[in-house]
């Protein structure tokens, strides 16, 4: 009685500390994973952000380095960080590739891998297209007030 009471007791004990630490580790992750889609989030916000920086820009400008821009995590970024842009017209071909930030890769080594994997074409009738983008627009215009009075 006492032997199958120990047993018990210790099965008992170590499902609770096994659905503890699955627990644990579940929410370790999903964190992880949080903050890993908000960096991934934040840069891609910013690249976009750099590419309208890069655009006004005169030819031949040197671009800014990585760690200088708001997205970057310090100094280490120009090192870690590695991204390249391109262009394309409304058929898919190829307009423009920016590649100032990468060096493993050139303009002919994109051009020649670079395959079209779908057009987006709108679904939705051009009136309520405009009608939801103009709702759209006033929002980010109401979100960047309130995003200024967050500073």
């Amino acid at each position: 009685m006492l032997r199958k009471l120990r047993e018990r007791f210790i099965l008992s004990a170590m499902a609770a500390f096994g659905i503890v630490m699955l627990m644990l580790v579940a929410g370790i992750n999903a964190l992880n994973y949080k903050v890993t889609v908000d960096r991934q989030d934040d840069m891609l916000a910013g690249i976009m952000e750099y590419e309208q920086i890069r655009e006004s820009r005169p030819p031949g400008d040197k671009p800014p380095m990585i760690s200088d821009m708001p997205w970057a995590d310090g100094p280490e970024a120009d090192f870690t960080t590695r991204f390249f842009i391109v262009h394309c017209n409304g058929e898919g071909q190829l307009m423009d590739i920016f590649h100032e930030h990468i060096s493993s890769v050139d303009q002919e080594e994109i051009r020649k891998n670079w395959v079209m994997d779908r057009i987006f074409e709108p679904a939705m009738e051009a009136k309520v297209r405009e009608r939801k983008l103009r709702g759209w627009r006033r929002a980010v215009e109401c979100a960047h007030g309130w995003a200024e009075e967050e500073e």
